[in-house]
């Protein structure tokens, strides 16, 4: 994460700090027996500087105000050793209380503090004055402490900047109370006062980071718990858990930063950015305030929350393109079956129908020409078998030839009905759809009517057409054997023609109870009247 140590640096500088600090500690214990202080006032004045040590060594923040704090008790301690650097401690601590814990300073009053607190360090300034640079230094954290929202709208303050707030005050009464020994308060009472400010600064630096880690601790599994919310509902989360209105997740493909589309809206101040990564491609970016992301183990559970978003909404994006592709698929294999079906028909029309009819009349011509019962009962069977064969083929040709839409559909179902006398049809008047639906719902029809009769072997079948809510609804139940696969390929096919229309089809098909199915299709283009 931009701005923090590995875990190795970490270890390496409060190390270095504390062991450093060892041979300092020794010193000022001996300095302070030597100039005769009581064992407690010694104690105490190690204590501040360990306090400041181990902030250094323990707060969550970037590498600059921890170095810091490890500064002020480095320098606590050398001040009692050498009186000339007791001060200087000051100036760190002004600075960290300044940064702390962005580790960042912008604009013209942070930095012009920061020039005001290095003359601290010569031990020269009054008091007063020193009250006045720490008075400003907590005013500045509240002016520019937290930076402004996406819109533009400033927010309260969060943990760490409360405590640097904090600290600041308690420092600039503490030097007030200073300047004015003896009235009403002595010396060792003042210093009292300010070891327990510094004290409770370094506290203040520690728990206020540490109270946000445990804030964040079982981020991992709330993003766990919130799966399949998407990248902006990824973003809401963490915006609320982190306390961070500016951060958001940016897919490379899919938001785009609202401040570098519009030259004009507010820019919120000091956002970082985070690249999210899917091996070694780019897949988006996290931004979000300094500090806002307290430790490296909540930063690399948020970006593998936001690979496993990105991800999956790349993945919904290409399935669902997939599907439109398909969908699209199967309605030109539908558009070309049907017109394979119309040139079939128109054959069958001028070569087998005119043919039939030639023959029909042959027999006819023949039966009345034999002269004996037997020869004219043969040709009856003859005309019989022959009427029925154009029946059936005038049927496939009536229905494929037929453009249908505005109600002509009824016509195709009676025709059907009529050629099966176990086939009941109940046609609402208002069922009228357009050309494209009404031809998905014939083939429907036919296909389920054969597999009832033909496979099912279903003694009744009924079928209904009826126009409701904005679709055209075609039920089919049979009494037959039931046990229909949906998942099957017939079914599927005529799944995948009425889904292709923007529709669907639910079939039932208990085992041993026959079967309903019913395929809806909203109609696009209602002709006013049937036909």
């Amino acid at each position: 994460m931009a701005g923090k140590l590995p875990h190795g640096g970490r270890v390496v500088l409060a190390v270095s700090a504390i062991t450093g600090s060892v041979a300092l500690t020794v010193a000022a214990g001996i300095s302070g027996a030597a100039s005769g202080s009581p064992p407690w006032a010694i104690v105490i004045d190690l204590g501040v500087g360990f306090a400041f040590l181990l902030a250094a060594a323990t707060a969550i923040a970037p590498p600059l105000p921890r170095l810091l704090a490890a500064a002020v008790g480095v320098l606590w301690l050398l001040g009692s050793i050498a009186p000339d650097l007791g001060a200087a401690h000051r100036t760190a601590l002004a600075i960290c209380l300044l940064v702390f814990p962005a580790a960042r300073i912008s604009g013209v009053i942070p930095w012009a503090l920061v020039a005001l607190s290095l003359p601290i360090a010569t031990g020269l300034v009054p008091q007063l004055l020193v009250a006045g640079v720490f008075a400003a230094v907590a005013a500045t954290r509240i002016a520019y402490g937290e930076p402004p929202g996406q819109r533009g709208r400033r927010r309260g303050l969060s943990g760490p900047t409360t405590a640097s707030v904090g600290g600041a005050i308690a420092i600039a009464l503490s030097a007030a109370a200073a300047s004015i020994v003896p009235r009403p308060l002595d010396s060792v009472t003042v210093l009292l006062l300010y070891e327990a400010a510094l004290l409770s600064v370094a506290t203040a630096l520690v728990t206020s980071t540490r109270l946000r880690q445990f804030r964040t601790a079982d981020l991992p599994d709330v993003l766990l718990a919130t799966g399949g919310v998407g990248v902006a509902g990824l973003s809401s989360i963490l915006r609320h858990v982190l306390r961070d209105p500016d951060l958001r997740i940016m897919a490379v493909d899919g938001e785009a930063d609202p401040a570098e589309l519009d030259p004009d809206a507010p820019k919120p101040a000091r956002l970082e950015r985070i690249e999210v990564r899917d091996g070694v491609e780019r897949i988006g970016t996290l931004v979000h305030r300094p500090g806002s992301i307290p430790d490296e183990r909540t930063a690399r559970s948020i970006l593998e929350a936001a690979r496993l978003t990105v991800v999956h909404e790349r993945t919904t994006v290409e399935l669902e393109r997939q599907r439109a592709a398909l969908a699209a698929a199967q309605e030109r294999i539908g558009v070309a079956a049907e017109r394979r079906r119309h040139d079939l028909a128109s054959r069958l029309r001028g070569g087998v129908l005119a043919p039939l009819d030639e023959a029909r009349a042959a027999v006819a011509s023949a039966r009345r020409r034999a002269g004996s019962e037997d020869s004219k009962s043969a040709l009856a069977v003859v005309a019989e078998q022959l009427a029925g064969t154009e029946r059936e083929v005038r049927g496939i040709v009536d229905g494929s030839l037929r453009e249908l839409g505005g109600g002509r559909l009824h016509g195709v179902l009676r025709s059907l009905a009529a050629r099966h006398a176990t086939v009941e049809l109940f046609v609402g008047p208002d069922a009228i759809g357009d050309a494209e639906t009404e031809a998905a719902l014939r083939f429907v029809a036919s296909e389920l009517v054969t597999n009832a009769l033909k496979h099912a072997s279903a003694q009744r079948v009924l079928v209904r057409l009826a126009l409701l809510d904005g679709q055209l609804v075609l039920t089919v139940s049979d009494d037959g054997a039931g046990g229909a696969d949906p998942d099957g390929s017939g079914l599927t096919g005529l799944a995948g023609r009425v889904r292709s229309r923007g529709g669907r089809l639910i079939v039932n098909s208990p085992a041993g109870a026959g079967t309903t199915a019913t395929a809806s299709i909203p109609v696009s283009r209602p002709s006013p009247t049937a036909r």
